[in-house]
């Protein structure tokens, strides 16, 4: 479809993929890139990779600005044969199904979901954050849909819906049929349609049933829902589908709360092995079988009895740990907390990362206790006498207005504030911050009047606001 470089943007001094799209296309295929690209402009959520710009460049081509991502491809994992742990994976699943109901909630399907179009950047998969890339051959439902001609299939043929293979007019429970595929694959290893062509691969999907984990993979026992649910998905008809990805997203959330604790002894596999087949792996005779199980048990014991202990413990800590500013927090809003977790939270001895980038380090400051973690790190630099003042980014963290006062007249040149709970008092902290150059308020809960304290900043000269509040009043503002 084109070609995908990195690149580097010199105003915000980032590296970014840029994908370009063809030369000396028609007007119609003009006309269809500019409407997918505002369809993509639409898509602002954690688990899509947005589009942050499109134009046409010098020689005609016609281009798409992405954030570069870094990690692995979901198809990378399964040709490497590596099993992804089964609660793990249904986090994964439940993220794709999160940034697909955002798409469809505004009118556009994906069309293309597969796992090359899934990117982990993190193979510690709890801790993993998904974004489904290629957008690019997303349709809006209502105009887009009249530009498509009937009997052309767009899709790659594994994952293709039977109504999508035959040129039929979808809608996202196509796409519903495509995730069904990819966790049948990411579970079990292998696609669950598959042939010698193309057309054999399609007359599967429209004629074969499919086929069942427990078949599939008879030595690792799933549970029979995740069955059930991937057969959902796989059904010939639409009308037999989970009617919305919204649908699927709350049955998987439920085996995952069941699964949690079913779950929890961390084989390392997809799906546990039975008891038989550990016996046959390890090899034993029934006499070092029940001395095995003899030991085991008493571990078990052991480690339920360490657990109840840590269990009254944390409890008790929670009950009379300080709640002096409880009150001042504001609601916890959706777009804080992702529906399974804390799936991006780093363990505690990751929570501040520093970077150094031309003398000045760049320090990365996640979610949980941003302010603890704020005060020791302003104290680190004071004692630091002449050092450089480090570019500080709190997104996705705990931080709240109040905790921003402790930054009020330091020399911080960039502050990154993405995807938390700051709010239009909070900028009056920062107005305060005599060098402060760019600033990311990305899905704030920023608005109008918040844009109107922005002629209190000295020096800004970069600013993001993404999916905020702001309506044509705010940017009426900011042009000034």
């Amino acid at each position: 479809m084109g070609i995908v470089y990195r690149c580097k943007d010199l105003r915000l001094d980032r590296d970014v993929a840029v994908k370009v799209i063809g030369w000396s296309l028609s007007d119609s295929q003009v006309v269809r890139f500019h409407q997918e690209a505002r369809a993509l402009a639409k898509l602002q959520h954690p688990n899509i990779l947005a589009i942050e710009n499109f134009a046409h460049s010098d020689d005609g081509s016609l281009f798409l600005v992405m954030e570069l991502l870094k990690g692995k491809r979901l198809s990378d994992i399964i040709e490497s044969k590596e099993d992804i742990p089964f609660v793990q994976a249904l986090e994964v699943f439940i993220q794709i199904c999160n940034g697909l109901s955002h798409a469809h909630n505004r009118d556009i399907l994906h069309r293309d979901i597969k796992p090359s179009n899934i990117f982990l950047d993190d193979t510690k998969y709890d801790t993993a954050h998904v974004t489904i890339t290629d957008f690019g051959l997303a349709k809006l439902v209502t105009e887009d849909q009249r530009l498509t001609k009937t009997g052309i299939s767009i899709g790659s043929p594994p994952y293709m819906s039977p109504e999508q293979a035959n040129g039929s007019n979808v809608d996202e429970r196509s796409d519903l049929y495509a995730v069904g595929c990819l966790m049948f694959e990411v579970l079990s290893g292998d696609k669950p349609f598959s042939g010698s062509s193309i057309p054999h691969i399609l007359m599967k999907h429209a004629k074969e049933p499919p086929p069942r984990l427990s078949e599939q993979v008879p030595e690792k026992s799933f549970p029979s829902e995740i069955d059930t649910i991937i057969s959902t998905c796989l059904a010939k008809s639409p009308a037999d589908r989970f009617q919305s990805v919204s649908e699927l997203g709350e049955a998987l959330q439920k085996l995952l709360n069941r699964s949690s604790r079913r779950y929890a002894d961390g084989t390392g596999f997809s799906g546990s092995y039975s008891q038989q087949t550990l016996m046959e792996k390890s090899n034993l005779s029934g006499q070092d079988q029940s001395q095995r199980h003899s030991k085991l048990g008493l571990h078990v014991v052991l480690s339920l009895l360490v657990l109840g202990i840590l269990t009254i413990a944390g409890a008790g800590w929670l009950i009379f740990a300080d709640r002096s500013n409880e009150s001042d927090l504001p609601p916890e809003e959706p777009y804080l907390t992702d529906s399974t977790g804390d799936e991006d939270i780093p363990p505690p001895e990751e929570t501040i990362k520093t970077e150094t980038k031309k003398q000045t380090p760049l320090v990365v400051i996640n979610r949980r206790d941003a302010r603890k973690h704020l005060e020791e790190l302003l104290a680190r630099y004071r004692e630091k006498d002449g050092a450089a003042f480090p570019s500080i980014s709190l997104a996705r963290s705990d931080v709240r207005d109040k905790d921003l006062e402790l930054l009020e007249g330091l020399p911080i040149k960039k502050l990154n504030l993405f995807r938390t709970a700051i709010t239009d008092s909070g900028l009056e902290h920062l107005s305060k911050l005599p060098q402060l150059e760019e600033l990311d308020l990305g899905i704030t809960k920023i608005t109008d009047e918040g844009v109107k304290l922005l002629r209190q900043f000295p020096s800004l000269k970069t600013i993001r606001l993404t999916s905020t509040a702001i309506t044509d009043a705010g940017v009426s503002e900011l042009s000034r």
